[in-house]
């Protein structure tokens, strides 16, 4: 949202007439820029959570794969054992 404010009367002297009319477009430049970082900055935050939801995710099926594996090592310790063992239900 754009706040545009109102400047005080233009002075009558043409130099200052010419002052004013630069502060004035330059003041609109600045708020239109300062419109524009925010929405950029917006922006940049729905990436850093796309990618922080991305890295959650990934640190879960890690946590998962982890687990299978060390229930898998275990099944397998317990094969071993036996001479062509097929694998049981539970793992």
């Amino acid at each position: 949202m754009t706040q545009i404010y109102a400047l005080p009367e233009i002075p009558r002297d043409q130099n200052a007439a010419e002052s004013w009319e630069t502060l004035e477009a330059d003041l609109i430049e600045l708020s239109q820029l300062v419109t524009d970082f925010s929405l950029l900055v917006n922006s940049q935050q729905e990436k850093i959570d796309s990618i922080e939801d991305h890295v959650n995710s990934a640190a879960a099926n890690v946590e998962e794969g982890t687990r299978r594996l060390g229930k898998v090592r275990l099944c397998s310790c317990r094969h071993i054992s036996g001479a062509l063992a097929l694998r049981s239900p539970q793992c």
